[in-house]
């Protein structure tokens, strides 16, 4: 199951409190950085689900192999 970001906000807090480095001026960052692991564990699970890593493109001089969308 995929964590929300919030969830991902609170365990970089706790983290970085256990080191002894959060401060509260560091929340947006924390925020970018909970933002951008969501989106990796969606990105992975997708790829996981994958059987193929290309996919056949239509363009208008024909069909091409091109590679898998998720991986852009």
């Amino acid at each position: 199951m995929i964590k929300n970001i919030e969830e991902y906000r609170k365990e970089i807090i706790r983290q970085l409190k256990a080191h002894k480095t959060y401060s509260k001026g560091l929340d947006m960052q924390i925020t970018s950085l909970a933002s951008a692991m969501r989106n990796l564990e969606m990105a992975n699970a997708q790829i996981d689900g994958l059987t193929e890593v290309t996919v056949w493109e239509t363009t208008r001089y024909g069909e091409k192999l091109a590679p898998h969308p998720v991986f852009k």
